[in-house]
């Protein structure tokens, strides 16, 4: 299934869908709080080929550093963050491209739960241009 994405009406921010509830005419969104069901009457739906540009524009003068936390457990993958960040702070770089993968979403929870408690990090969000925007998260560093 093509993911999927919706703007509750009234608002700029892009949601991805978690699931929908047709019989109770509900669709409930993945945010940095949790899940938040809402009534389908409040939201438009986009595809995925309409997504406007990302949050993060390339940098075209070099790649931005990465890491990559696929098969690690909540642990090691902390850990490989918290070096990553390190790193590219070391470098002058201010972003980071975090690849955590889609599976059940333990490792994004824990990686989002680090970042927003870490001083180095002004704002992150999923990184809708890469791995059909589930898999990786993006993150602008101070």
């Amino acid at each position: 299934m093509e993911a999927r994405f919706l703007r509750i009406r009234g608002r700029e921010r892009i949601y991805p869908v978690s699931r929908i509830n047709a019989d109770i005419n509900e669709v409930v969104v993945e945010t940095e709080l949790g899940d938040l069901p809402l009534p389908m009457t409040s939201v438009d739906f986009i595809a995925l080929d309409e997504l406007r540009t990302p949050m993060f524009q390339p940098d075209e003068s070099a790649a931005s550093p990465q890491v990559d936390l696929h098969g690690l457990n909540v642990e090691d993958a902390l850990s490989e963050l918290e070096r990553a960040i390190e790193n590219a702070l070391a470098a002058g770089r201010n972003k980071l491209l975090v690849i955590h993968g889609k599976g059940s979403g333990v490792l994004r929870q824990a990686v989002w739960e680090w970042l927003r408690h870490d001083p180095r990090v002004s704002r992150f969000a999923l990184d809708y241009a890469t791995l059909d925007g589930t898999g990786a998260t993006r993150v602008q560093l101070v």
